[in-house]
């Protein structure tokens, strides 16, 4: 009796110290799982959410055609077959309406029930393309694409009623990809040789250049360089802060090259008219850029992905870490079991930047959602060398990482990982952190290699608060790699 007591009480404080230890563990990884009975090929892929992070859209297919709202109380509900846009509030989704044989906008109005949504009286579709919504404003109101013919792509605005043709800066094509509570529209208009140059439309004023450089800049001058802005992704729903990419010279060899201005994304501050680059990842290669995707309500966070095509990664940037590559990050904040998955893109992120969502292949290869919740993190704290890992709220990680405190678990970074800033990493995959370049005798080089290399840059150091992880090699670690390869 008295042994079985004894193992009764052994037993208790076990499963309170386990729940003890996940309800303190910084960051959380959340895969969302899929839908009911959902056939030989499941797959969840979250595009949008709303500003509190209880309702979210996307597709149930990997070719987005089978969309779906997602909330923590009823799961997966399959919305018929339209788009994928979802205002902040949660009050109107939108998207692609398939009408027939025509690809059109429309707006859902409940279970698997759309209406169409008229596009411009002065514009007519492409083929089978009609319009689609690219950005579901609260309100009713919307944004995006339709057609003067096959001819031009032109922007539209979707006033909840009627929808009206942008046109564009210079009677060539434009879009709209996000809209703001007042109307504003955020997107691209095409530059006279091509280029998607991001603009912003207000209702009182039409399109304008982000950059407010106008339309004399020369391709391969100091001003080109140095001011253009790209496509513009997201604006704020008080329409203060807009999320795009740059662009400048694409060729690291020139003298004039500058990685914080290719390489990265950009916040505009509309109220002070200040940029705020966000630069590659430390893992970033030099030969890629930011595919910017949405930010937070207050302008504190953004998510998008770094690299091209099947050899991207998701990437969140926030005002105290700087840009990270967003898995290593996650597996150095000891969350093994991301050693059998493969994050590919972070879609959205909530209000104040503490949720975000994304998918990726999970430990069986299906594609998957997941949440992570950041509002609080793990970081190795090291006072006068006695290390120690604690689990801090999230708006203090920029003072813990200005002392010298590390991303990640203490046991993480004893396991073999360096911290910001360190050396390069020859063994990592080409996508994560080194390319080979025909130049160099097919030498490594790394986005720092670029930056220390070019004597403009020479003893700088990037923007990019971000810690450089390496593969972990504790006990634990290489056991699930073991077991993954046996697979």
């Amino acid at each position: 009796m008295r042994k079985s007591l004894i193992l009764a009480v052994v037993v208790a404080v076990a499963l309170t110290c386990s729940w003890s230890l996940a309800a303190n563990r910084g960051v959380s990884f959340n895969p969302m799982g899929f839908i009911e009975n959902p056939g030989p090929f499941p797959a969840s892929i979250p595009y949008y959410m709303t500003s509190d992070g209880t309702m979210v859209t996307g597709s149930l297919s990997p070719y987005g055609s089978a969309p779906f709202l997602w909330t923590a109380d009823t799961g997966f509900t399959y919305i018929g077959p339209g788009g994928l846009n979802m205002s902040r509030s949660g009050d109107s989704i939108m998207g692609n309406y398939y009408d027939g044989s025509i690809s059109a906008a429309g707006v859902w109005l409940g279970g698997e029930n759309w209406a169409h949504i008229d596009a411009p009286d002065n514009l007519a579709p492409c083929g089978s393309s009609y319009h689609s919504i690219h950005g579901a404003g609260n309100g009713g109101i919307a944004t995006g694409l339709t057609w003067e013919g096959c001819s031009y792509a032109r922007g539209f605005y979707y006033d909840g009623a009627n929808s009206w043709d942008l046109d564009s800066m210079n009677g060539d094509s434009s879009r709209g990809n996000d809209i703001a509570d007042d109307g504003t529209i955020v997107g691209w208009t095409r530059w006279d040789w091509g280029m998607w140059r991001g603009a912003i439309y207000t209702q009182d004023g039409g399109w304008d250049w982000i950059d407010g450089l106008g339309n004399d800049l020369v391709s391969g001058t100091p001003e080109y360089f140095a001011g253009i802005k790209g496509e513009a992704a997201d604006i704020s729903p008080n329409g203060r802060y807009v999320l795009g990419q740059n662009f400048g010279d694409s060729d690291w060899t020139q003298p004039d090259y500058d990685p914080t201005l290719w390489g990265s994304a950009y916040i505009w501050d509309r109220m002070t008219g200040e940029f705020t680059q966000l630069s590659p990842p430390e893992t970033g290669s030099p030969y890629d850029s930011w595919t910017a995707f949405n930010i937070s309500d207050d302008g504190s966070a953004a998510v998008g992905r770094y690299g091209w095509w099947i050899f991207s990664f998701p990437v969140l940037w926030t005002q105290e870490t700087g840009t990270l590559d967003l898995q290593w990050f996650l597996i150095g904040q000891g969350l093994d079991d991301l050693w059998f998955w493969y994050l590919t893109d972070a879609t959205d992120i909530n209000a104040d930047g503490s949720m975000l969502i994304g998918a990726g292949q999970n430990e069986n290869f299906w594609i998957e959602g997941y949440t992570v919740n950041l509002t609080k993190a793990s970081v190795c704290h090291k006072p006068d060398g006695n290390e120690r890992t604690l689990t801090v709220n999230w708006d203090s990680l920029g003072d813990h990482l200005g002392h010298g405190d590390d991303l990640a678990t203490c046991e993480f970074m004893r396991s073999g990982a360096r911290s910001r800033f360190g050396e390069l990493r020859p063994q990592a995959p080409t996508h994560r952190g080194s390319q080979v370049s025909p130049d160099h005798n097919n030498s490594s080089i790394s986005f720092s290699d670029i930056v220390e290399r070019n004597p403009k840059y020479a003893g700088a150091k990037t923007t990019t608060e971000a810690p450089v992880l390496q593969l972990n090699n504790s006990p634990r670690a290489r056991r699930a790699r073991t077991r993954a390869m046996e697979r």
